[in-house]
Formats: structure tokens, sequence, C-alpha cells
């Protein structure tokens, strides 16, 4: 297995609370992570996300998110997954 530093330069985080939140935070702490676009239905989680520095820059459209990303972290409900 390779030991090779990584580095993701554009993450989509799709679902920005507990988990996501944490994913993004631990990623940008070990300086493998550029820009985060944080992925949401609340605005105002969004809004927060950005204050507290999770996220780079947020919207409310899932395909605006992922365009350009080199990862893509889902973190919703299962249940809220579409079929």
């Amino acid at each position: 297995m390779s030991k090779e530093p990584f580095f993701i330069p554009r993450l989509a985080v799709v679902g920005v609370g507990l988990i996501g939140g944490s994913f993004a935070l631990a990623l940008r702490e070990a300086g493998v992570v550029g820009t985060v676009v944080g992925i949401g239905r609340s605005l105002e989680n969004l809004e927060l996300a950005k204050e507290l520095g999770v996220v780079d820059e947020f919207t409310r459209d899932p395909a605006e998110g992922v365009r350009e990303a080199d990862l893509v972290f889902l973190s919703v409900p299962v249940c809220s997954m579409g079929k």
C-alpha cells in the first residue's frame, strides 16, 4: 500500500452536518484538501458551515455543487437518497 501523500483539490460534501462537517474539517486540518463545497437543503446550516470555516462555498443545487469536484462525500440519511 502506498504511503504517498494525497491532495483533493475540490471536495464536495453533500450534507454538511455532524459527519459531513467533521469529515471536511479533518481533511482541512490534515492539509489534504483545497476548496470545500457544502451542499444541502438548509440555507441556515450552509451559512453556519461557512462562518465556522467548514466550507469555502456552498449551494443548495446538488448538480452545481458536484460540478468539477475531485471527490464527492455523501453524508445524508439513506432514506433521503433517491432510488
